[in-house]
């Protein structure tokens, strides 16, 4: 149980974090939405994973189950969220700022 609630308390400081930038003007970078963006998606991922994780009753069967193939596909999904936040915002290469700032395939654009 510790784990668990150490685990939700995680994730309600997250989303503090997430949320106390919610509605302030991008300015001239709006690089900023794009990271809210991939900030709330990887939320999305670790909670609904955290909430399978308690477990899922089918009260027709009786039937109590952990449904960990879906912990699995939510835990990749958050960890390739997290690394593409990393590889654009915090440690981009020359490669990424180029496509995100200039030319036609513009991110930001």
């Amino acid at each position: 149980m510790p784990k668990e609630n150490d685990f939700r308390d995680l994730l309600r400081v997250f989303l503090r974090a997430v949320e106390g930038n919610k509605g302030l003007p991008a300015g001239e970078d709006d690089r900023i939405l794009d990271a809210e963006g991939l900030a709330l998606k990887f939320f999305g991922h670790a909670s609904t994973a955290f909430y399978i994780y308690q477990g899922t009753f089918l009260p027709d069967s009786g039937a109590k189950f952990i449904d960990s193939a879906s912990i699995n596909v939510l835990g990749r999904a958050a960890l390739e969220t997290f690394l593409v936040f990393h590889h654009v915002f915090v440690a981009p290469t020359s490669e990424v700022t180029e496509i995100l700032d200039t030319g036609p395939g513009c991110l930001l654009d």
